[in-house]
């Protein structure tokens, strides 16, 4: 389920009021995973991250990410913070995309 900018808030601020997961997701659907990655997101970036304008990754941007994660070894959510994503999902299915045509 997609959420609008005025649900991450709600969720965010609920959080914020001491509301654990558990609670949060009667009045918001949302999986487990996504509801702390939105937090750790709206943590670092602060509300206006999710103002900002759409990104169109480049092929070289996505390499670099996948390489961070492949050869670097560095854990796929913290590339995906990191980098802003909207969803460590984003990270994750790059990197399945590339294993499929190169691997």
């Amino acid at each position: 389920m997609r959420f609008s900018k005025q649900d991450k808030i709600n969720i965010y601020l609920l959080y914020q009021k001491g509301y654990p997961y558990s609670k949060v997701r009667q009045y918001y659907p949302i999986d487990e995973s996504n509801f702390y990655y939105l937090i750790q997101i709206l943590n670092r970036y602060g509300v206006s991250w999710l103002d900002r304008p759409r990104h169109k990754w480049t092929k070289k941007e996505k390499m670099e990410a996948i390489d961070r994660v492949l050869i670097n070894h560095e854990i796929g959510r913290s590339v995906a913070l990191d980098l802003g994503l909207s969803s460590a999902g984003m990270l994750f299915n790059w990197i399945r995309d590339y294993r499929k045509k190169w691997l």
